[in-house]
């Protein structure tokens, strides 16, 4: 004898596709509160661990390495990570590139954006 497939449930919040409805969270209790106290915990340590830091850095006998690395982070979180930049390849004509940003949404690409790249030497 076959068995019948239980028909699947759709949530409350959702709709008959499985979309949030209008005006209705996904998360009705907001972020979890450990998250929230881990950063406390984090913020409150921000001194302490900012100190230590600044001892490898300033510290001759500690690695190169260790010293490179905790002095990114120092300047990262002071100042951000610098821009990365990118290079875009001439076509075969030597005509500038173009560079486009596209998510794909619902199944279709959507381009959200568009810019064309020029030569240092056309600013």
């Amino acid at each position: 004898m076959a068995k019948k497939k239980a028909k699947k449930q759709t949530p409350a919040n959702r709709t008959k596709a499985g979309r949030f409805k209008k005006g209705v969270s996904g998360n009705p209790d907001g972020r979890p509160k450990q998250l929230r106290e881990f950063r406390v915990t984090c913020r409150e340590m921000s001194g302490e661990i900012l100190a230590t830091l600044a001892g490898i850095v300033r510290d001759p006998t500690e690695r190169s390495a260790d010293r490179i690395k905790a002095g990114s982070i120092v300047l990262a979180y002071g100042y951000g990570n610098p821009s990365q930049p990118i290079e875009f390849a001439k076509d075969d004509d030597g005509n500038a590139g173009k560079m486009e940003i596209v998510f794909n949404v619902d199944g279709k690409a959507k381009t959200i954006y568009t810019a064309t790249v020029q030569d240092e030497g056309d600013k």
